[in-house]
């Protein structure tokens, strides 16, 4: 596989506990003036995993529950990457040139049933806004389209009148 799939726990600068489900994509660079570099370790997934977990556990304890659990993938990504794009164990040639931050949920099942029940939330109302903005743009269209129709009709009635006027000094 060109991926390495981790489960972890960190803890915030607030202890709150996150289980994180994280995937990094790899491949190996062939150093060809060494190539026996690239069996330098014995467990290569458990080193590059073992020491992107420490790394990952260090940037989420500089954070609180809120801003780590809303910038996750970020936090991650800086974490490992720094401001490059791609990361280099120079051990072995391990690269990693990707992470996937696939899940974030808080380790106690209380939090976790709050935070649902407080996205839910969120999702409502936000729902119930755009219904109400969608209602209010119909009913704006619907006077906008009324008052055109009465400026339509005023100007047939001149039209009418100017007309009846017409045919009234013809006579």
């Amino acid at each position: 596989p060109d991926f390495i799939r981790d489960k972890l726990t960190v803890r915030t600068k607030d202890n709150a506990l996150l289980a994180l489900e994280v995937t990094f994509r790899w491949q190996f660079r062939v150093d060809t003036k060494q190539p026996q570099k690239l069996f330098a370790l014995k467990d290569f997934v458990g080193f590059a995993a073992q020491t992107l977990s420490s790394e990952i556990r260090e940037a989420a304890a500089q954070h609180d529950f809120e801003s780590f659990h809303s910038g996750a993938a970020l936090i991650v990504k800086r974490a490992i990457f720094g401001e490059d794009s791609e990361r280099v164990f120079a051990q072995n040639g391990l690269v990693i040139l990707g992470i996937d931050v696939e899940s974030v949920t808080p380790d106690d099942k209380e939090i976790a049933t709050k935070l649902t029940q407080t996205i839910k939330t969120t999702v409502d109302i936000v729902t119930k806004r755009q219904q109400e903005e969608a209602q209010l743009e119909s009913e704006r269209r619907l006077i906008e389209g009324r008052a055109k129709n009465e400026e339509q009709r005023k100007h047939l009635i001149a039209l009418e009148v100017a007309n009846e006027n017409t045919r009234v000094l013809e006579t």
